[in-house]
């Protein structure tokens, strides 16, 4: 038996019924990060700091 709707997907499946949503909403960039235990990096974490950093900082760059 399963406990919630989201344990009836694998976890690609999700993933895609996700991105069709966000696409349906208009979602123009998006970014993922998958787990695993040999590997402690976030590149989709790493991509989408690095994405609003560019569009909220002004031209010049100037820091503090």
């Amino acid at each position: 038996m399963y406990n919630t709707p989201w344990q009836l997907f694998k976890s690609y499946e999700l993933r895609a019924l996700q991105r069709d949503a966000l696409k349906e909403a208009g979602g123009e960039k998006w970014f993922v990060d998958t787990m695993t235990r040999s590997k402690a990096e976030w590149k989709g974490l790493d991509e989408a700091l690095a994405y609003v950093w560019l569009c909220t900082w002004p031209q010049k760059n100037i820091l503090f």
